[in-house]
């Protein structure tokens, strides 16, 4: 399955990387935001979306 599925998709290891750098930036906008309550952890939230 997991074969076919990186056939279909190209040969895996670029989506992975594609995956990953996304994730990084995503990870990055979160941290740098300075979080003290449920509100501004939502507008962190909205930032990212």
């Amino acid at each position: 399955m997991g074969n076919s599925m990186g056939h279909f998709m190209g040969k895996g290891l670029p989506s992975t990387q594609m995956l990953s750098y996304v994730f990084k930036s995503l990870h990055e906008q979160f941290t740098e935001s300075e979080i003290n309550s449920f509100d501004d952890f939502h507008a962190a939230i909205l930032d990212i979306l």
